[in-house]
């Protein structure tokens, strides 16, 4: 029979059950199923489990008092196991699968994304298991991508901001700076932003045009030099490869110079 003190103990956390998770692979594609598998260690006595959670977790950065600051946001939640009971010292197996969001942030500098796995015990802590993943872009989104780099321009930083209108509540925007090509010297910035859709993908563009004069200068000075564009693009257009890509954008970014 339990004691009482085995049940306080559990409930602090020292010989409760535990939950591990283990991906199949490190590295996944936004749109595609993570998979793997629940590894569940029974502690010193029997627990009765609420559900195991599995979160997709990154870091956001957020004004808090005029001053940029990283905050940990979970932006998908998928209830792997419902209500179960672990015996004492009882091993659990369980496969997962859940899809991972199109707009999901990419692995790219300081943006990193992890698996959280936590374990739903009444009267108890909740156990919690973080697993890194690298994340890779949707196939749209690495062919604008690349065509961005491919007219000349370097990125120079991706981060992660929140965004209420977006399907998982942040966003990841990407700044480029023109390094070489047509539009070194012509503008600071680019600033991208991708939603991808059941048809195409959709890119918010913001440019930034460089200060030419004392009129451009004043512009610039009042943030009038910066031009937001959206630009969708169909599956269609974009299959058609880097080359072609990069020459739509080269169209639209130009007719802002």
């Amino acid at each position: 029979m339990m004691s009482f003190f085995d049940k306080v103990k559990a409930s602090i956390g020292i010989g409760a059950a535990k939950v591990d998770a283990k991906l199949d692979k490190n590295t996944y594609t936004a749109g595609e199923n993570l998979t793997g598998t629940l590894l569940i260690q029974g502690g010193n006595i029997d627990q009765e489990i609420n559900g195991i959670d599995l979160r997709l977790v990154t870091e956001v950065i957020k004004e808090v008092d005029d001053k940029k600051v990283k905050q940990n946001v979970s932006f998908m939640s998928h209830r792997a196991v419902s209500g179960f009971t672990i015996a004492r010292g009882e091993r659990k197996d369980l496969s997962f699968s859940f899809p991972i969001p199109m707009d999901t942030p990419i692995t790219i500098g300081n943006s990193k994304i992890w698996l959280q796995t936590a374990m739903d015990i009444s009267l108890a802590m909740d156990p919690t298991d973080r697993d890194f993943v690298t994340i890779r872009p949707h196939e749209a989104v690495q062919t604008v991508l690349e065509a961005t780099q491919s007219l000349g321009f370097t990125l120079r930083k991706a981060e992660n901001l929140p965004f209420g209108r977006s399907s998982i509540g942040l966003i990841q925007e990407f700044e480029f700076v023109p390094t070489s090509g047509a539009f070194r010297g012509k503008l600071d910035e680019i600033e991208l932003v991708f939603f991808v859709q059941r048809d195409g993908i959709r890119v918010m563009m913001e440019i930034d045009r460089k200060a030419r004069g004392l009129v451009s200068f004043l512009a610039e000075s009042l943030d009038l030099d910066e031009s937001k564009v959206s630009i969708f693009l169909p599956f269609q257009e974009v299959n058609r490869g880097v080359q072609a890509t990069a020459s739509r954008l080269h169209g639209v970014i130009s007719s802002y110079c």
